[in-house]
């Protein structure tokens, strides 16, 4: 078991971890060891941080995973561990809500260079068996990362579905809190409302 800090949530102080860009070492967080992220987290943990949200860009991940992506599965799960044992800070993960790896396209890139745009598609959220497919893979791709204090699901931007309603997205949020409980129920779910659902899907 790691030891994880007793904070309420009013003392949290946190830094979002973005993956999104696939630059060169040092410039490119997926391409950080261990080594890096606790040299990082233990400067941000000596200014006064208690917190990490990192985004492992799971949406880009292929089935079959790619060994470059077990890999980067693997060391994000050792993050999290040393954050919590070594350091006493959370570490939330970034989850868009209805994106997807485009299989065929992804598979062709390692994770430390693969553009996220250009191997994404959007599940729609209305189709079940869609939905149902999509949230068996992410089981798949967050059972690595059970240890995470929080999964954090923003509502756009990316994500959406021309023409969604509220009472779909509510249905997709509950379908990933079934999920998390079968990893593991105290992970928490946040919403990140940025745009709101019906409005970024008009």
């Amino acid at each position: 078991m790691t030891n994880q800090p007793n904070v309420e949530p009013s003392e949290y102080i946190g830094l979002y971890i973005h993956q999104h860009w696939p630059y060169r070492y040092p410039y490119a967080a997926r391409t950080w060891s261990v080594d890096d992220y606790e040299g990082f987290l233990r400067d941000l943990r000596e200014l006064g941080y208690n917190l990490v949200m990192i985004w492992p860009m799971l949406e880009t991940m292929p089935s079959p995973l790619t060994p470059s992506d077990r890999a980067t599965l693997d060391k994000i799960a050792a993050v999290i561990d040393m954050a919590h044992r070594k350091l006493g800070m959370r570490v939330w993960i970034g989850l868009c809500p209805n994106v997807a790896a485009v299989d065929e396209i992804a598979v062709r890139m390692p994770f430390e260079e693969r553009h996220f745009f250009g191997c994404d598609r959007r599940v729609d959220p209305g189709d079940p068996k869609a939905l149902e497919d999509m949230i068996r893979w992410r089981e798949t791709l967050l059972r690595p990362l059970a240890a995470a204090d929080a999964i954090v699901t923003i509502d756009s931007d990316p994500g959406g579905w021309a023409g969604s309603v509220n009472a779909e997205y509510v249905n997709l949020l509950l379908e990933h809190r079934k999920m998390y409980d079968r990893i593991r129920p105290g992970i928490e779910l946040y919403c990140w409302s940025v745009h709101g659902w019906p409005t970024y899907c008009r």
